[in-house]
């Protein structure tokens, strides 16, 4: 019996087929080894991962900001996007302000929020504070926010006090289901100086030099 006549026999008797019994040509290697390296060369073996050029791309990821100096700064709200780049400022623009006005409205509509109302300032833990206790109080509540245009306004605010200033409060409270005050918040506010405070910047202004009040925060 001829050698291929035994190997036909061989096949048979194994059930395989002649394609899986004959060694592939340099072509079938070359198809096999692509074919391998797509669907994985067997049980046990790492999964496939394709290559840099294959990598589906990914959208970048959102950074969130609490404050809206992310608008102004360096437009950092997105990993892989060129730093102070506008484009990158405009969209983020629109997307903390939404998130601000969400978490404004939240604040406002939350639970047994019940407003806020002027208290006398004897009647609160105020009560003895002097117009360098109001610069301090203002200092210590604003000054670590970032901005120029944020540090511009607590100057303005600090003058405004130095020129006496009022400095009006208010009691914003929270009550449960049965009527009990379940939080309190302090939120006081300068109002309008005395006309030495428009005087100054008037004389300021008579120099050549313009004075800046800022944006609040």
């Amino acid at each position: 019996m001829s050698a291929k006549a035994v190997l036909d026999q061989m096949r048979m008797s194994d059930g395989q087929s002649m394609a899986n019994t004959i060694p592939p040509t340099k072509r079938g290697r070359k198809n096999s080894a692509r074919k391998h390296s797509i669907q994985g060369r067997g049980e046990g073996d790492a999964p496939y991962q394709p290559g840099a050029g294959q990598q589906k791309r990914q959208e970048p990821e959102l950074i969130a900001y609490d404050h809206c100096c992310g608008i102004h700064g360096a437009a950092r709200e997105r990993k892989g996007i060129k730093k102070g780049t506008s484009a990158a400022r405009r969209r983020l623009s629109k997307e903390i302000l939404k998130k601000a006005t969400l978490e404004m409205e939240g604040e406002q509509q939350m639970e047994g929020y019940l407003g806020e109302k002027v208290v006398e300032k004897d009647e609160t833990p105020f009560s003895r504070y002097t117009q360098l206790d109001w610069i301090g109080y203002f200092i210590d509540h604003y000054g670590g926010i970032d901005g120029s245009h944020h540090k511009q306004w607590l100057l303005d605010l600090t003058m405004r006090l130095c020129h006496n200033a009022p400095v009006r409060i208010k009691l914003a409270q929270w009550a449960d289901e049965t009527g009990k005050i379940i939080h309190e918040e302090w939120r006081p506010e300068v109002l309008d100086p005395e006309d030495s405070y428009e005087g100054w910047i008037s004389e300021r202004e008579a120099n050549g030099d313009d004075w800046d009040r800022g944006t609040p925060p």
